[in-house]
């Protein structure tokens, strides 16, 4: 999978991507995850920077997020620094228009991909499109069993994911977890997974996904204040002081529910 620096050592990705790795909310003892950063040149060229994870901080499977923080003694054994996180950067998804996805897929090395956003009401013709290839094939109608077992009601309108932002995409496995920007350089999305189909392997896809990240910050916030981790807090409000939006965020109090 692929992901990013929030701030200081820790990194935001997809939950999914530990899916067997993980007791509760915790990784297994025997479980370890490894972070490489600058991955932008092939082997044996390559000049990667290589970090081991520490723990798993917050995770939700519905907006499928995970949040890792870094041992920070790996830094200095090898003389290396994580590089700067990205959650200052965060702002609102827009509805239209075009986005850059930069990720892993195939597990290689950076790839940068620009795309344009599919907004919901176009995201049935968007379908119907792409399913115009195989129309008059004899495989239609497992491609189409195949993308609605993957649940892609779900992002129709009316949908439960309604919400995410849509687009197409040749990022697909190892790219789940990687940052999408919108034309401004704002980052908004986590992308994270598409409505594959293919046999033996799921090897193409109808339409991709990413959550919105003000939605996981905000998820993120509230959970650091039902746990009371205050700590954590405190280095989130220094991280986003110069960002109006996540500022705001913040200040929302979780509500109690009798």
């Amino acid at each position: 999978g692929t992901g990013f620096v929030l701030f200081g050592n820790f990194i935001l990705t997809n939950v999914h991507l530990f899916k067997g790795c993980m007791e509760g909310n915790k990784l297994k003892e025997h479980i370890k995850v490894h972070a490489l950063f600058n991955y932008e040149e092939p082997e044996p060229n390559t000049n990667f920077l290589h970090f081991i994870v520490k723990s798993l901080i917050d995770s939700d499977d519905e907006l499928d997020y995970a949040v890792l923080e870094l041992k920070p003694e790996e830094q200095k054994a090898n003389d290396q620094s994580v590089p700067a996180g990205l959650l200052k950067k965060f702002g609102p998804k827009p509805e239209n228009g075009e986005a850059c996805i930069i990720g892993h897929p195939a597990g290689g090395v950076k790839r940068i991909d620009p795309t344009c956003i599919i907004e919901p009401e176009k995201r049935e013709q968007a379908i119907r499109d792409h399913l115009a290839f195989y129309k008059d094939t004899m495989i239609i109608v497992q491609i189409i069993n195949q993308i609605k077992d993957r649940g892609i009601d779900d992002i129709r309108v009316g949908g439960n994911k309604e919400h995410v932002s849509t687009y197409n995409t040749y990022m697909y496995h190892g790219a789940s977890g990687s940052p999408v920007f919108d034309a401004h350089g704002q980052l908004f999305g986590l992308h994270t997974a598409g409505f594959g189909y293919g046999y033996p392997k799921m090897i193409n896809s109808v339409i991709e996904f990413a959550q919105p990240l003000l939605t996981i910050f905000e998820k993120f916030v509230c959970n650091l204040k039902e746990s009371g981790n205050t700590q954590m807090l405190d280095r989130v409000k220094e991280a986003v002081a110069d960002n109006d939006k996540l500022t705001e965020i913040l200040k929302v109090e979780p509500m109690e529910v009798e």
